[in-house]
This record gives C-alpha cells, structure tokens and sequence, in this order.
C-alpha cells in the first residue's frame, strides 16, 4: 500500500489508518491537502481537520499568515480557498437537509440547525434597533393639540377597571 495515494474505492480504511497515510510530515502535500478538504467536506471545521492530520498551531498560523501574505508563494492561498470552498459545501448540503426535514418538525430543525451552523444560523444574543423619535413625538404633539386623542378615548369602551383613571364608571352591585 502506498503512503501517500488516496485510498480506491474497493479499499476500505480504518480512521487510524487513514490518519497514518496522510499524517503531516511538514509539508503542505496534493495528498494532505485533499484529505484535509475531504475531512472539511464532511463537516470538520478546519482548524479541527488540520491538527486531525498531525499539525500545531504554529504551523497552522504560520500557513494562514503565508495564505494572506502569499510569501511562500500562492499555493498556501489556494489551500484556504479549497478549505473555504469546501466548508461551503458542507454548509449547503446541511442547509438543503432542511428542505425535507422542516415539514415533519421545525422546532427540531432550528434547533439543529443553530447548533451545527452558530454563525450562520444561530440566535443572536443582542439587537440593536435605533430609530429617531423626533417625527414619533411630533405626531403625538400635533394630536394632543388637535384634540384627535381626545376623540378617540372617548370611542374607548367605558367600564374601566381602575376608578382612578378618566372615564371610569364605578359599578355598583
């Protein structure tokens, strides 16, 4: 068997196994590379695939540096494309998975959904909503004025519970 030529398909591997045949032997090598977007397409995030293969941090930083930098040349940017392409598979392959599971049980779906893609699909934890209230307030002042919000408190139904406030009735038994 061959170190360093993808599995055929009559060829079954172990998880070990195909973690020694691609292990990192410190280069960034057409086999590494296709494993590691292979494993990215499965829905391994990345950074998690990467150091499946055997790599650490520092290598793994120093290879996002050089992708941005292109100063080892462009194949590291390649490699970060491939990656960022072949996460985007995985994201549509889940994302169309709701398509026939959505009508048996949305709640479940949205709730897996958020867990698997939290940065595309997830709750947000805060809004920000800003709006002017100079026109709100202006119209509530042009009413009051007009005497329109009269009007319309009297149309309210009497009868309300609280005898404090105007338009009250009391009701006697």
């Amino acid at each position: 068997m061959d170190n360093k030529n993808p599995p055929t398909k009559s060829e079954k591997l172990s998880p070990r196994e195909l973690l020694e045949r691609y292990r990192f032997t410190g280069k960034l090598t057409p086999s590494l590379r296709s494993a590691v977007c292979e494993a990215v397409r499965h829905g391994t995030p990345a950074r998690t695939a990467l150091k499946a293969f055997g790599l650490d941090d520092q290598t793994i930083r120093n290879w996002e540096k050089w992708a941005e930098s292109k100063e080892k040349g462009s194949k590291y940017g390649e490699f970060s494309s491939e990656l960022g392409r072949a996460w985007n598979e995985w994201v549509h392959y889940v994302a169309s998975l709701g398509e026939k599971h959505i009508e048996k049980d949305a709640r479940v779906w949205s709730t897996t959904i958020q867990a698997l893609l939290p940065d595309e699909y997830g709750k947000k934890d805060e809004t920000t909503v800003t709006f002017e209230l100079g026109p709100v307030l202006a119209e509530i002042a042009r009413q009051v004025s007009s005497g329109a919000l009269d009007a319309q408190w009297k149309e309210l139904p009497s009868g309300n519970p609280d005898p404090s406030l105007p338009g009250s009735q009391e009701q006697k038994v």
